[in-house]
């Protein structure tokens, strides 16, 4: 949440629960009886509104389904979809990501992530311009949680 609205100025952003293991996940060690494998196939969901910009174009919300795909004791996984139904055919591609967090020991974080945007209906004409502004709406993204993590990986 703090790089959605500290670091990106999203507005009105709002984060769901996981849809298990609410207490677990994203806790460093688990409860007596609770096994890692549990956990891998959870979901929540977030909505948040984005502000106009050049870059991306008029306001809008945006609304995000993101699924762990691994979590252990030293690396969790996150894959993510995200749709745009307000803008200009927003209802025509989602923009999917996944993102991996590795802690390699002290002070020492590897995050891997992509990117990519879906189609499901649009001319080849507009796709150059939608995939650009959902590359730059990414990228703000991982290099605004890059930054968070480099200040509390010793943490």
């Amino acid at each position: 949440k703090y790089v959605l609205e500290q670091r990106l100025g999203y507005k009105n952003v709002q984060i769901l629960p996981w849809n298990k293991f609410k207490k677990a996940i994203g806790m460093p060690r688990l409860t007596k009886g609770e096994q890692w494998e549990e956990l891998i196939g959870a979901i929540r969901t977030l909505q948040y509104f984005i502000p106009e910009s050049d870059q991306v174009g008029g306001a809008h919300m945006a609304y995000e389904t993101q699924e762990l795909i691994d979590y252990n004791d030293f690396c969790f996984a996150v894959r993510s979809i995200v749709k745009a139904p307000d803008l200009p055919y927003g209802s025509e591609y989602e923009t999917h990501f996944q993102l991996i967090i590795h802690d390699k020991g002290i002070d020492n974080v590897r995050m891997i992530c992509s990117s990519e945007v879906k189609f499901t209906g649009m001319s080849l004409d507009d796709r150059f311009e939608v995939r650009n502004s959902m590359r730059f709406l990414t990228t703000n993204f991982f290099y605004g949680l890059a930054d968070m993590l480099c200040l509390h990986a010793g943490e």
